[in-house]
């Protein structure tokens, strides 16, 4: 799953969301900056433990990004805003082709 933190034509630049896993629990594991969010239907759409990082921001082509892929439910506007804060300037952006981001996702 991924979140929407900024959007202008023609990209989106999304954060990773990922199921919290034990790996997660050792000190100074990757992701190093991050969110780990409980589920929580009044905050977010996770119905797992989930890891939300801020290491790193995909910038992908927004046209390819249909509303079928979107959950009925976004992340709150709290959330939201903590996600914002906590992205830095010097945040590392990775650019996925469309055949790259259809690679990663078969739905597309």
């Amino acid at each position: 799953m991924y979140i929407c933190v900024g959007a202008s034509e023609p990209s989106c630049e999304l954060v990773k969301c990922q199921r919290f896993k034990p790996y997660h629990l050792v000190s100074g594991a990757a992701p190093v900056r991050r969110i780990v969010e409980q589920p929580d239907k009044s905050r977010n759409p996770f119905r797992h433990p989930t890891v939300i990082d801020l290491d790193k921001l995909f910038v992908v082509t927004r046209p390819l990004l249909s509303n079928a892929l979107k959950t009925a439910q976004g992340v709150n506007d709290d959330l939201f805003m903590e996600i914002k804060a906590k992205i830095i300037g010097s945040i590392a952006r990775v650019a996925l082709t469309d055949a790259e981001l259809k690679a990663v996702n078969n739905r597309l």
